[in-house]
């Protein structure tokens, strides 16, 4: 399938709960399968196969339901996209009293799936309305904000 062993179920009707409970069997069964050590994990490399097979389990991408990479939304792979972003997104915005202009350089290597609005992944299967509190990209968002970021 992706390289890793997707759900069991078969297509389902999509919904928040049902996302969240997709997100929550497939990271525990990842977990306990030893395809990686924790949802952290599946994040830091396994993240674009993680959001493959739980969207499949809903028969593919949608309107709705879609998958992403932050690069998608940068102007050229190194700064977001603020405009882009507020037309997609419009609860989107840096947290961390940070601006658009303190992030440049930190857009992360991360895919993640979009459903109504809200985005999930590994470690957040309730979903956030803005992707920057996506614990992945929060944690980013805390380094800069503290200025205590591992040299690239």
């Amino acid at each position: 399938m992706f390289g890793h062993k997707g759900g069991t179920v078969e297509s389902a009707t999509v919904s928040h709960e049902a996302l969240r409970d997709a997100i929550l069997a497939l990271r525990d069964r990842w977990i306990e399968e030893g395809e990686a050590p924790s949802a952290y994990e599946i994040n830091n490399g396994l993240c674009e196969d993680f959001a493959q097979a739980v969207i499949e389990q809903f028969g593919g991408e949608t309107d709705g339901l879609s998958m992403y990479w932050a690069d998608e939304f940068t102007l050229d792979g190194y700064e977001w996209d603020a405009r882009l972003i507020a037309r997609h997104w419009p609860a989107s915005i840096p947290t961390h009293g940070l601006d658009w202009g303190d992030l440049r350089g930190f857009v992360p290597v991360h895919a993640w799936i979009v459903f109504e609005g809200r985005h999930y992944d590994a470690e957040c299967p309730e979903g956030v309305d803005n992707l920057f509190d996506l614990p992945l990209v929060r944690r980013g968002m805390e380094c800069l904000a503290n200025q205590r970021c591992p040299a690239p």
